[in-house]
């Protein structure tokens, strides 16, 4: 059953006749500006563009913390057996429950965004999870195992806040054609704190004690909250049509305290009946058919990173004569670079290509947008890039390559998984409005996350039933098959998005290009 939203429910909707053409804002290079801003300097959209890129730079930074420290633990199971007393697959349930805290946390945050704002609901995620990195880093006597693995999940559950808020801020300080290079840059950091944590992890476990892992996460937090408390202002705005925003005072100490007191409204009012149909969105975004379409596709596609990883902890530090490498800690450390670089060239290919095709594609369509432009640049990370990267991972497990070579196969997976995430988010947000941003990512959160807990516990032994080359042959196949999966919505994406299990009036048809400008280089 559909169900179709009331006109309060929705904000920044926007359709090529709502102004006439004279009055439409464009930028230098005649695109126009979607959302419309207002005449108001203090509305997010007309901030500076310096103001713009330091509140991106601390959504981002967050977001990346928050991951970092929820998955600090990566290489700390050695020392922790011998203190616990626990076997290997004991200790490791501290990284499953940090998982899990990132997978589910985000229904959680988006219920308390809508009641107390996005930016608060940022500052102070921060601040629980610096108390529960010092929880665990305080967990260092044998009875502490069962209390250690409840900290990493609640630091996991705070950890997530940032993942899911930051979409919406996105949304509400950026126009329409600047938001796949924010998403791109947004979702990288996002990811660089699953490769980061494996980084740092090993470095400070092969010199120093493993509570490090967690103490030099409170003072990145510590850090984080003091640059919210500065420089983050919410960034909810009243737009036509929309929900109304109460309007912040203008003095510094009292924008501040009505931001993060939590003593002063600054979302709109909502009825019971209406919070709770906001609370039960994420699951009936997450059934819609193109959700559920390019949901699995991310399923599978980014589940296979999660099981190189999974691989390579094992496979790297193995004796050479029994298969592996026989890298030390240190070495398997450094070997992460790899990923570094795959995830740095995915941010590239995002920022200048994420933004362009979907705008080229517009251009010779009339200049009428559609959302399913977003999903085109995806062409060349998943469809070609991604199967070769797995077929060289494969080769060189199976028959033992030089290092290098499977430094390279990572380099291309990492680079495909991550260039993956932020067009497909991008247009999940925009075919539900944005609105609904953060709704929509932590739908999308939960997809990424899920079959990845999920592989950790079959990968091994389907590798010994079948062996390494036909494990990464499946991979790639299914690659190819879930990217069919995307061809077919952006085929048919216009006429699944009428089988959603909501509408409302989105973005979805705005001339955001004049027919005369060619000159899209730059946009």
């Amino acid at each position: 059953m559909s169900v179709e939203l009331d006109q309060s429910e929705i904000q920044d909707v926007h359709t090529e006749n709502i102004l006439p053409p004279a009055d439409v804002k464009r930028n230098h290079q005649g695109v126009t500006l979607v959302p419309q801003p207002s005449d108001d300097f203090q509305d997010p959209l007309n901030w500076p563009k310096g103001k713009k890129l330091l509140t991106l730079s601390i959504v981002c930074l967050a977001s990346f913390g928050g991951v970092l420290q929820a998955l600090a633990n990566a290489s700390g199971f050695v020392p922790q057996e011998k203190l616990y007393h626990k076997s290997p697959v004991q200790v490791s349930y501290s990284l499953s429950a940090a998982i899990a805290g990132l997978a589910v946390g985000p229904f959680v945050w988006t219920v308390l965004a809508a009641r107390f704002g996005n930016s608060a609901v940022l500052f102070w995620s921060m601040i629980l999870t610096l108390a529960v990195n010092i929880w665990s880093a305080c967990m260092t006597r044998p009875g502490d195992y069962n209390a250690f693995v409840v900290s990493r999940l609640f630091g996991g559950l705070f950890g997530s806040a940032p993942t899911t808020v930051g979409a919406s801020i996105i949304v509400q300080v950026f126009f329409l054609h600047d938001r796949g290079k924010c998403f791109a840059i947004y979702t990288s950091l996002i990811l660089l704190g699953t490769v980061g944590s494996n980084t740092f992890s090993g470095f400070i476990v092969q010199s120093a004690a493993w509570p490090v892992q967690f103490w030099y996460n409170v003072a990145l937090e510590g850090t984080i909250s003091i640059l919210c408390l500065l420089f983050l202002d919410e960034t909810g705005w009243t737009r036509p049509g929309g929900d109304k925003y109460p309007p912040l005072p203008d003095g510094f100490v009292a924008r501040r305290l009505a931001t993060y007191a939590l003593i002063r409204r600054v979302t709109p009012k909502k009825t019971f009946r209406e919070r709770s149909y906001r609370a039960a969105l994420p699951l009936i975004i997450g059934l819609s058919p193109v959700t559920f379409i390019v949901g699995i596709a991310v399923m599978i596609c980014f589940s296979w990173s999660v099981a190189i990883n999974t691989f390579l902890a094992v496979f790297l530090q193995e004796p050479v004569e029994d298969g592996g490498y026989g890298f030390s800690p240190l070495q398997n450390a450094a070997f992460s670079f790899a990923s570094w670089i795959g995830l740095a060239a995915a941010q590239l290919w995002g920022h200048f290509i994420n933004d362009r095709i979907p705008l080229a594609i517009c251009s010779r369509n009339g200049g009428i947008w559609k959302a399913e432009y977003r999903l085109h640049s995806l062409w060349v990370p998943v469809l070609v890039v991604y199967p070769i990267g797995l077929g060289i991972v494969g080769g060189s497990l199976y028959y033992h390559w030089h290092y290098m070579v499977l430094a390279l196969g990572c380099f291309m997976v990492v680079f495909a998984a991550v260039a993956m995430i932020p067009p497909c988010l991008n247009y999940i947000i925009e075919a539900f409005s944005p609105v609904f941003a953060n709704e929509a990512t932590a739908t999308m959160n939960f997809y990424r996350l899920v079959f990845g807990i999920a592989i950790t516990f079959f990968l091994f032994p389907w590798a010994q039933e079948v062996g390494m080359n036909w494990v990464f042959g499946t991979q790639a196949f299914l690659t190819i098959f879930a990217f069919g999966m995307i061809v077919l919505v952006m085929e048919f994406g216009p006429a699944l998005r009428k089988l959603n299990l909501f509408h409302l009036a989105t973005e979805e048809g705005v001339q955001i290009v004049q027919k005369e400008n060619e000159k899209l280089g730059n946009a």
